[in-house]
Order: structure tokens, then C-alpha cells, then sequence
């Protein structure tokens, strides 16, 4: 059993985050998680919630107001006298649920002292109770630190008497050092790493000598790098070339390479130049760029979508258009606002649409429409949607 529902649109689920770690802070049990155990249905697992629940909190945005959930969940708060509704975007919430007061969030980015998330913890205070948060640990006892114990004392040298010779007085001297036993255990592990020192130096070197080959084989395969200018257009092979005839043929000296053979006009359509093999020449072109604009859309909603000019209600509305697309760069370049009636103001995603003075006539109702036009460069894409403004007049 949780102490809060919380009734949102998906689309605000990142938004409606922030709302749930605070009220979890505060101390509240809070049901917002809309994914379904399997085996079980949808339904069910909603409706068994939000009937355990102390509290129904619903989040009004400009996607809520137009959810058909969103509207049932918070009818059936309103129903046991435990809704409480909360306004993230700027937006007129539906008809039936405008008696209630809102609390104010628009623009909250988790501030504790906001005017609006106060209000929102006083009514939920009011409804539900004080939270219970949960004691803070005990304090850890200062432990206390163990003197260190006290460094034993060396004896001092013991002196013998040294030789002096042709009869002199002998003078106290140091005692020479005993030779310490030698350790077999000791000898033998440092005889271990020594060995393996020298394991690795002979890896070491070995793999110095493999890259030095690898190298010169690679230079080996490329050949001399290729010359420029006019000397490398005379370099140029070909495939077939024109062998001629003993007499006739050159013979090359000792000190002067052979010349090459030129083909003539009628033997150049059967030479072809050989590939050539510089690195230049063997760079692949560099592909082109493209975002195909498959699964790019473009939605449009109006908010409100129906005034009652019986209500005193000015024929404006709020018109969003919202273009979803699988690439994170993707920016729309213009929009382009067309209505039946009234006039826009503003630019960009959303505008305002002022109907101005509106004549029914004998008519009860009439419907307004607006068309917008969404256009990006990179890439190439346009798309045209269109949404209603309903204008009713049923006066009692």
C-alpha cells in the first residue's frame, strides 16, 4: 500500500522523476512505476494501485491534458476526495478538473523552498499526515589511538684491545662484526628473481627484434615512395607493349639503361596503364554523409481545444507542434502557422492563437483549423499537420 499515486503521461517520465525523489525524500511511499509484472494486466495492476492508495497526485502538462488515462486516474481521485492536482507546464487543465486548486511547479528544478512545492507538501501534510522519516544512525565512538610501543635499546660496542707495536700503549677500538649466518631460504629466493629478471630481459629483447622484422618487411613491400612532378608521369607501365625486332632493337651499354618503349597511336587502345601503388592512389574515397529521413513526424496540439463563449471564455488557445525524430542533432529550421480564423503570434514550436470576436449565429458550435508546416535542410524534410479549435455556445 503506498501513500501517493502518481497519474502522468510517459512522455513527462524523466520530469516526473525528480517530483517522486522528493516526496520519497520527504518520507512518502510513492507508486509511479508503470512497468507491468508479466502474467499480469494492465488494468488490474493500475486499478489495484491506485485504489490502495492514499492519495491520487496527478501531473497536468501539455501532454497530460490530452491523455485519456491521465483524465480517468484523476476522475477517480476526485471521486474519493483524494485528488491533488499539480501544474508542471503553463497549461488550463481539462474542464472537470478546474475547481481545484493547483499547486505551481512550472519551472521547479528541486528547490526545497520553492512557493509551489511548499504548498504541494502542506496539502499533502493536510491529507496523509506528517511523514515518517527514518532516524538518522547513531554516532560512532571516537576511538582511541594506542601509543606505539617503545623501540628497544642496542647495547653499545663491546671494545677489545688493539696491538700496538714496538711496545706502545694499546687504545680501545672498535669490536669488528660478527659475519651474519647466512639464510639457504634467502639465497635461494633471490636467486628466483634474478632468473627471472633475466627471462624477461630475453623477452624483452625478443620482441625488440620481431617488430624491427616486421618493419622491414613492410618497408620492403611498399617499395620506394613514388616520384613527383613529370618524372612520375613518365613512370607510367603499361599492360601491353610493342616488343620490336631484333635488328631494329637497341642494345643497352654497360653504362646507359634501356630506353622504354613508346606505344604509338594505334597501339594505345590496347595499352592500359598498370594500378598504381602509392598510398595515395590506394585510398578509398571517403563516403558521403547521408540521414535518411525515415521516422522523422510531426505532431500538433491546441490547449484548450474547446472554450464555451457561455463561460466568458476568450477564444484563445495555445497551438505546439512537435516533431520527433531518431536523431539527437536533428534541428527544425522553420514552422509555418496557417489558421481559418484569428490571428498567431509568437514563432517557433508554439504560438498563440487569438480568434478574435467570434459570431456563432444560430449555430451552437463551429470548428477552427490551423495547419502547420515543419521544415529541416540536413536532412531534406518537410511535413504538414493540422489540428482543431472547437468553439461551443450551449447556454442554458
Amino acid at each position: 500500500m503506498s501513500d501517493i499515486f502518481v497519474s502522468y503521461d510517459n512522455e513527462d517520465r524523466d520530469r516526473v522523476r525528480s517530483l517522486v525523489r522528493a516526496l520519497e525524500g520527504e518520507g512518502w511511499s510513492v507508486w509511479w512505476d508503470r512497468h507491468i509484472p508479466a502474467g499480469k494486466n494492465f488494468d488490474d495492476v493500475i486499478e489495484q494501485a491506485i485504489g490502495e492508495a492514499r492519495c491520487v497526485l496527478v501531473v497536468w502538462t501539455v501532454q497530460s491534458v490530452l491523455s485519456r488515462w491521465v483524465k480517468t486516474e484523476a476522475s477517480d481521485g476526485a471521486e474519493r476526495g483524494v485528488l491533488i492536482p499539480v501544474l508542471l507546464d503553463d497549461v488550463r487543465p481539462p474542464f472537470e478538473f478546474r475547481r481545484l486548486q493547483a499547486a505551481r511547479l512550472v519551472g521547479w528544478a528541486g528547490e526545497a523552498d520553492h512557493e509551489g512545492y511548499v504548498a504541494l507538501l502542506n496539502s499533502l501534510a493536510d491529507l496523509l499526515g506528517e511523514p515518517h522519516k527514518p532516524a538518522p544512525p547513531p554516532p560512532q565512538p571516537a576511538r582511541e589511538k594506542t601509543p606505539p610501543a617503545a623501540r628497544p635499546v642496542r647495547p653499545a660496542a663491546q671494545t677489545h684491545a688493539s696491538a700496538a707495536p714496538d711496545g706502545l700503549p694499546t687504545l680501545p677500538g672498535p669490536r669488528a662484526a660478527e659475519p651474519a649466518p647466512r639464510d639457504a631460504a634467502g639465497e635461494a629466493a633471490g636467486g628466483t628473481q634474478r632468473f627471472r629478471r633475466a627471462g624477461l630481459i630475453v623477452m624483452l629483447a625478443a620482441g625488440i627484434a620481431v617488430l624491427a622484422i616486421a618493419a622491414a618487411y613492410m618497408l620492403s613491400a611498399t617499395g620506394p615512395p613514388a616520384e613527383s612532378g613529370a618524372t612520375q608521369n613518365q613512370n607510367v607501365t603499361y599492360a601491353a607493349t610493342p616488343q620490336p625486332t631484333p635488328d631494329s632493337a637497341p642494345q643497352p651499354t654497360p653504362t646507359q639503361s634501356p630506353p622504354r618503349a613508346t606505344p604509338t597511336a594505334g597501339q594505345t587502345a590496347a595499352a592500359t596503364p598498370a594500378q598504381d601503388s602509392t598510398p595515395e592512389a590506394q585510398q578509398s574515397p571517403t563516403p558521403a554523409i547521408s540521414m535518411p529521413n525515415a521516422g522523422i513526424t510531426l505532431g500538433v496540439t491546441v490547449n484548450p481545444r474547446i472554450i464555451d463563449l457561455c463561460l466568458d471564455e476568450k477564444p484563445v488557445t495555445q497551438v505546439k507542434a512537435v516533431v520527433r525524430s531518431p536523431y539527437r542533432s536533428l534541428t527544425v529550421d522553420s514552422y509555418k502557422y496557417k489558421v481559418s480564423a484569428g490571428t498567431v503570434t509568437g514563432e517557433g514550436s508554439a504560438v498563440k492563437w487569438d480568434l478574435g470576436p467570434v459570431q456563432l449565429g444560430s449555430a451552437l458550435e463551429r470548428d477552427f483549423k490551423v495547419e502547420v508546416t515543419a521544415e529541416t535542410i540536413l536532412p531534406a524534410w518537410t511535413a504538414t499537420e493540422s489540428a482543431t479549435f472547437k468553439v461551443i455556445k450551449y447556454c442554458r
